[in-house]
């Protein structure tokens, strides 16, 4: 939902994932909100043309099909994903309990410590970039520090 002189409209066409900011470019949501406040220049609007090849309906049906995949991906927790989340919450009690067992063996504490770090650096470097969601990928930031 997108609100310009006063108006709100909805602009349920498009990829969720597409529509979203990401750190390296904006989303539509955000492009079409410049592009109505006259933030951006309009020779953003339909700057790369794709020409249709095929019967118009055909090729709206397959993007109406491939559009429900990709959201349903978006939408989707997978198994690897509730994996990944559960790893990380096991690791951070595993640091604290590897943070008090340093106090009486240093070198096997550090030790561990090292390798949880290297572990929570990785799972959050894979959230941080391939996240649903730019919370997601917010999060993976977060558990990269």
């Amino acid at each position: 939902m997108i609100t310009l002189h006063g108006a709100c409209y909805s602009f349920r066409r498009g990829l969720l994932y597409n529509r979203q900011d990401v750190h390296s470019y904006s989303g539509v949501d955000t492009a079409l909100r410049e592009l109505g406040q006259n933030h951006w220049d309009s020779k953003y609007i339909n700057y790369d043309p794709k020409p249709i090849r095929e019967d118009a309906f055909t090729w709206l049906t397959q993007q109406a099909k491939e559009r429900t995949e990709a959201d349903a991906n978006t939408l989707t927790t997978t198994n690897g994903e509730v994996f990944k989340e559960q790893l990380l919450m096991n690791l951070r009690a595993a640091a604290d309990i590897a943070a008090v067992s340093m106090l009486i063996f240093p070198g096997l504490g550090s030790l561990t410590l090292l390798g949880i770090g290297a572990t929570q650096t990785g799972l959050g470097t894979d959230k941080a970039i391939n996240g649903d969601t730019q919370l997601q990928r917010s999060q993976g930031v977060g558990d990269i520090a």
